[in-house]
């Protein structure tokens, strides 16, 4: 049996309880219990008593960015991208590394025909996702990036963290009420802010004047499905990578690391798009 829990500010059991489910009923006995927790010294004690009750961690939304400075001798892609959300015990010692770097590196490859290297990426989103996606097409060969965010006053510490991290890569920090004024050089959009009542950024992003011939628009959104955004997007002519793709890439990497490659994970994504698309 294998127990494992995320921790989070904002938990996924939505998602979360599907991948339970499946294990599951694929042989492969788990439970998943969920914790609620804040940045700051109690998550440190949060961390601690679940590296003793569970045998696997999942880091969600709102922690990914600040997990890695409570551990030492980090891997070097967690250190150099200060993102991680999976803790994973390996040779009897705790381990942090990214599943969404991982699995978003197969989505990436997936429509990289897609891709002109040369094109601008606006990014929206300041946090532990927005890093990983940015890492992720940069190492694909992109290196011209805008960043937006809700939260404008984050942006340019953003932005300046960043180009230490990816060296020769320019990062342009964006206002989001200067979103409608971007010229047609974007070849990607990444969003990875959620949907929900006050994120005004999102209204700012549906008129797409800054999008090329031949686009690209992620959203890590994973319910709805369907988000106002790609749905948009797709009505001008761009590919949409959707949020459950991602989530499902991911928590396909991360099942490899915990049980072993042997696992089936063969209709989790199907599995987890029909789920997403029920009504909550």
């Amino acid at each position: 049996m294998l127990n494992w829990v995320e921790i989070a500010q904002y938990p996924s059991p939505e998602r979360f309880s599907v991948l339970e489910k499946y294990l599951n009923d694929k042989g492969v006995p788990n439970k998943i219990d969920y914790i609620q927790a804040q940045r700051g010294d109690g998550y440190k004690k949060i961390l601690n008593e679940a590296m003793e009750k569970y045998d696997a961690i999942r880091i969600g939304r709102g922690l990914g960015d600040c997990t890695h400075t409570l551990f030492n001798n980090n891997a070097v892609l967690v250190q150099r991208f200060g993102s991680a959300d999976s803790v994973l015990k390996v040779n009897g010692k705790w381990e942090l590394r990214s599943a969404l770097y991982e699995g978003l590196g197969t989505i990436v490859s997936q429509v990289g025909s897609r891709f002109e290297l040369e094109s601008h990426v606006l990014v929206v989103g300041t946090g532990a996702v927005a890093r990983i996606a940015i890492a992720a097409l940069a190492r694909t060969g992109f290196s011209r990036f805008g960043i937006s965010d809700q939260a404008g006053e984050r942006v340019d510490g953003f932005c300046k963290e960043m180009k230490k991290v990816f060296l020769g890569a320019l990062f342009q920090p964006i206002p989001k009420d200067e979103l409608i004024l971007l010229p047609g050089q974007y070849g990607v959009l990444v969003n990875t802010t959620p949907l929900e009542e006050g994120n005004e950024i999102l209204d700012e992003l549906s008129y797409f004047n800054f999008f090329r011939k031949n686009a690209v628009a992620f959203d890590f959104t994973t319910k709805p499905i369907d988000t106002p955004l790609l749905v948009e997007a797709k009505e001008v002519g761009v590919h949409a990578v959707y949020g459950h793709e991602i989530a499902a890439a991911a928590d396909e990497v991360w099942a490899g690391w915990a049980l072993g490659p042997h696992v089936d994970m063969s209709g989790y994504k199907a599995l987890l798009e029909t789920e997403m698309r029920r009504p909550s």
